[in-house]
C-alpha cells in the first residue's frame, strides 16, 4: 500500500528507519500534513546523520532528500525515461496537488543492481558464523538442540544466516563450533555439502571472540565478516562492506535502534540536591550491538592466544589501540535475536 512509504516531516528518525525497514522500494517518501510530496528518505540518508550527529531522536525534516525526482498523473508515461536518466528505483507520482497517488518502480533497474551484486568485489568476503556457544539462555532447549540448529518453522537458525549472505552472493563460510560440534557437522554434511563451508572446532571454550585466533592462517582475504549464530539480520551486505572499505576502519559493528522505557517517574536533581525536573516513564534510544561485524584481518593481531576473550574485549582492545571502529546503524526491525526464549518465540512467529 502506498500509505506504508509515506512519512510526515515530522516524525522521527527512529520511527522512519522502522518504515524504511518495511518498504519494498528501499526509500520512503516524506509528505506533509495534507499528502504534500517534500522529498524522499533512504536508510543511507539517516545512517549518515545519525553516525554524524549520534542523534536518534531528530525529524526527517533534517535530514531527507529536498531535492527528489517525481511525475505528475499526467506525465506517467515520462518516468521510465526520468528513472533510467536519475537511476532512481522508485519516483513518486503526484496529482495535479501535489499529494502522492501512486509510486512508479523500474523493475529493470532492479535486476541490473541484482546482476551488479552477484559480481560485485566483495563476493570472495568470507563469513564467520561463531556456533560454538552452549546457547545457556536458551536451555533446556539447548540441551538437545545446538544454537545454530533451533528450528524455524521447517528450517534452522544457520539455514537463514547462510541464506541471507547468499542473496548478497556471499558463499564462502567459516563454522566456529565448540558445543556439540558433532551434531553439527553430521547437519551440514547431510543438509549443507553443497554449501563452501569450512569448520573450524575449538577444544575448549575461548569466549566469543578468542576462537577467531583459530582461523588467522586460513583467511586469504583481508577483510572477514562475523556473525553470531543467533542473530539473524536483514540488511544489504554489499552497502555494508563497501561503507567498511569507505570507513578506514579496522573494524565496523553492526547496531539496532532500540527504545526503551522506564516505568517509573524518573528524577532529575539540581547541583542542591532538590528535585528539577520529574519526568513519568522516559523513554530513551539506543544503538544495539547486534552481533554482526566486519572486520579488517589485522584485526587477528588482537585475538589472545590463549584464553577466554569476548567480543567486548577484543572491540575494547582495538579501542585503547587507538584503532578507529565504525558503526552501521540499522532499524530494529532487521534485527531478530533467537538466544533467548522470548526473542526465539516471535522470530519464530515472524520467521517460521
Amino acid at each position: 500500500m502506498i500509505e506504508d512509504i509515506l512519512v510526515r516531516e515530522n516524525t522521527t528518525l527512529l520511527l522512519a528507519m522502522d518504515a524504511l525497514s518495511k518498504s519494498t522500494h528501499q526509500v520512503v517518501f516524506i509528505v506533509n500534513k495534507r499528502r504534500k510530496f517534500l522529498g524522499t528518505l533512504t536508510d543511507g540518508d539517516v545512517r549518515r546523520h545519525i553516525l554524524k550527529t549520534r542523534r536518534l531522536d531528530d525529524k526527517v525534516s533534517d535530514v531527507y532528500n529536498k531535492n527528489s525526482v517525481f511525475v505528475y498523473v499526467k506525465d506517467i508515461n515520462k518516468a521510465e525515461l526520468i528513472s533510467k536518466d536519475k537511476q532512481v528505483r522508485a519516483i513518486p507520482i503526484l496529482n495535479n496537488n501535489g499529494e502522492v497517488v501512486d509510486v512508479y518502480r523500474n523493475d529493470q533497474i532492479s535486476r541490473a543492481e541484482a546482476q551488479l551484486a552477484s559480481n560485485h568485489p566483495h563476493k570472495e568476503t568470507p563469513v564467520v558464523v561463531m556456533a560454538g556457544g552452549i546457547g545457556s539462555r536458551m536451555k533446556p532447549f539447548t540441551n538437545v538442540f545446538p544454537k545454530p540448529l533451533l528450528p524455524i518453522g521447517e528450517t534452522t537458525t544457520l539455514d537463514l544466516i547462510i541464506e541471507s549472505f547468499e542473496k548478497f552472493s556471499l558463499s564462502n563460510f567459516f563454522l566456529m563450533l565448540g558445543y556439540k560440534s558433532n551434531l553439527i557437522k553430521a547437519y551440514v554434511s547431510a543438509n549443507l555439502a553443497d554449501k563452501k563451508i569450512i569448520t573450524v572446532t575449538e577444544d575448549h571454550p575461548r569466549g566469543t571472540a578468542g576462537s577467531l585466533h583459530s582461523i588467522k592462517g586460513l583467511l586469504d582475504q583481508e577483510k572477514f565478516i562475523v556473525i553470531n549464530c543467533d542473530t539473524i539480520v536483514e540488511l544489504d551486505f554489499i552497502e555494508l562492506l563497501k561503507f567498511h572499505e569507505c570507513s578506514g576502519s579496522v573494524a565496523t559493528i553492526v547496531t539496532a535502534t532500540k527504545t526503551f522505557t522506564v516505568p517509573f517517574g524518573s528524577c532529575e536533581l539540581d547541583e542542591h540536591g532538590c528535585l528539577q525536573k520529574l519526568t513519568e516513564k522516559p523513554t530513551n534510544s539506543y544503538l544495539i550491538n547486534v552481533g554482526c561485524y566486519v572486520f579488517n584481518k589485522s584485526v587477528l593481531n588482537y585475538v589472545e592466544l590463549s584464553g577466554i576473550q569476548d567480543m567486548d574485549d577484543l572491540l575494547n582492545k582495538i579501542i585503547n589501540s587507538k584503532q578507529k571502529i565504525s558503526v552501521f546503524p540499522i532499524s530494529s526491525n532487521a534485527w531478530k535475536d533467537v538466544g533467548e526464549w522470548k526473542n526465539y518465540s516471535n522470530s519464530l512467529d515472524l520467521l517460521g
